[in-house]
């Protein structure tokens, strides 16, 4: 799926800290990222922030949005295996800030008789 090079292109923590948000983004189980409960997961770049992303110089934290269904261990696996050829060296650390239920097709909120 990716491959161990990823981390070789990327220069910049600002890139990095995008690549790994895109990265994450690519998950099944992942519905959005998060700066979590205290907004603290972000990474700071010109003109703004990373939402969902932490780079520090050892870890990365990411804060995830997950979907309801898939196992939260298999996600936070699956999500490792995916980033960390992007931050080689560093220990990857998620965090499941919400769990989202998505109902099926026609079934939501808004088209309830009653």
């Amino acid at each position: 799926m990716h491959d161990e090079v990823d981390a070789e292109v990327t220069t910049s923590p600002a890139d990095t800290a995008q690549r790994v948000a895109d990265r994450v983004r690519e998950c099944p189980g992942v519905v959005g990222l998060s700066t979590g409960p205290f907004g603290t997961l972000v990474t700071p770049v010109v003109g703004g922030t990373i939402p969902g992303v932490l780079l520090r110089e050892d870890s990365v934290e990411l804060g995830v949005v997950a979907r309801y269904g898939p196992p939260l261990p298999a996600t936070a696996t699956e999500l490792r295996r995916a980033v960390r050829p992007l931050v080689p060296g560093r220990e990857v650390h998620v965090s499941f800030v919400d769990l989202v239920v998505e109902s099926p097709a026609g079934n939501g909120p808004d088209s309830r008789e009653g």
